[in-house]
């Protein structure tokens, strides 16, 4: 028989020009972040089309299903504003603590149901049978920061959730039992969390003979909470902070999550932990909250200090290249600097940080 030759490409060719590239930028908002397949309605096409379309021509990069949009020149100047604010700063960084959110997707089914195991009516056969699957996500907070004399402290995680009454009995709860569930957040769910946060900052700072001294909160410019969507909000929420908790709250540049510690290092050391679950676990709730809990307690406190220093080569970046940072600080060397630079000498002496590199 004769030998199959390789199949060379075929097909058309992308049809992709400047018309079409300049409808997928007006169809991003700059202020907030959106799927392939709201885009892909929003412009009529397939969403394989645009996915090609923007990775192929524009390098436009995904961040899990999301589309990070360009950022705007407000959103640059924002970056370049708030990376001086970081480069002026000597030696290592003290009383300043950031918050974010993180949220993993489980896969879960509903409960089973009995369907008719043949189509002729009134068949007595049965089957078990399940439905159709569907995705939860379970959603974390944190806030981590460095204390009075650049100490790394995790101060804050917790499981965003609601109260949830069983309206009937099943095999993990009884009809009338109240237990927690998955849920997001709200405007009201962030303020709350805010004076959580607060108050366990001031109670920190109690326990180390500093209760007056102010500390920086870093929290970032999502639109679920509402600080993104409206000036006032942030600023009555800056209000209160400050005068009930001595804290100087501090909005990062919109899109740019390299400016926040927790997107830097924390989150991933926890989804290094997380991906270690096998399948089934991975996909209960109760021992997902508890493997995530786990895993920020033992977080090495070192990875903070790197954190901190991995964003001073972001605000280096974003300084060269006028605001865009492309790279998001990789390969500045911020995660041996902790290790190296003089300045931390009596800082890995009283935390019992090893000199060497890693």
């Amino acid at each position: 028989a004769a030998a199959r030759r390789k199949r060379s490409n075929c097909g058309r060719e992308p049809e992709f020009d400047e018309e079409i590239e300049e409808q997928i930028v007006e169809a991003f908002d700059a202020n907030e972040t959106q799927t392939y397949r709201e885009a892909a309605e929003t412009l009529g096409m397939a969403k394989s089309t645009l996915h090609n379309y923007m990775n192929k021509f524009m390098d436009y990069r995904c961040l899990t299903d999301t589309t990070r949009p360009l950022p705007t020149a407000d959103n640059l100047e924002a970056r370049l504003e708030q990376s001086q604010d970081i480069i002026d700063h000597d030696g290592p960084y003290t009383d300043e603590f950031h918050q974010d959110e993180k949220y993993f997707i489980i896969n879960s089914c509903r409960r089973k149901r009995k369907v008719r195991k043949s189509d002729t009516q009134r068949s007595r056969k049965k089957r078990k049978a399940k439905s159709r699957s569907h995705q939860t996500n379970v959603m974390f907070t944190g806030c981590v920061g460095v204390g009075p004399d650049g100490e790394p402290i995790k101060l804050h995680h917790e499981w965003v959730s609601k109260d949830k009454t069983a309206l009937r009995s099943s095999k993990n709860h009884k009809r009338g039992d109240v237990y927690k569930v998955s849920a997001t957040m709200n405007k009201a769910d962030f303020l709350q969390l805010l004076r959580a946060i607060g108050s366990a900052i001031r109670t920190k700072y109690v326990s180390l003979g500093l209760p007056g001294r102010r500390v920086k909160l870093q929290i970032d410019s999502a639109g679920g909470h509402g600080m993104a969507r409206s000036q006032k909000n942030f600023d009555d929420a800056a209000k209160f902070m400050l005068s009930d908790y001595n804290i100087l709250l501090v909005k990062q540049p919109p899109n740019s999550p390299m400016f926040n510690v927790l997107d830097l290092v924390v989150w991933q050391g926890l989804q290094l932990e997380i991906d270690k679950m096998n399948h089934e676990d991975r996909n209960d709730e109760a021992k997902l909250v508890a493997e995530t809990k786990r895993a920020f307690q033992d977080l090495p406190d070192v990875k903070i200090l790197r954190a901190f220093e991995m964003r001073r080569d972001v605000a280096n970046e974003a300084l060269r290249t006028k605001g865009w940072c492309d790279g998001e600080g990789k390969g500045g060397g911020g995660a041996h600097r902790v290790h190296a630079d003089p300045a931390y000498a009596a800082l890995r002496a009283r935390l019992g940080i090893p000199t060497d590199p890693w």
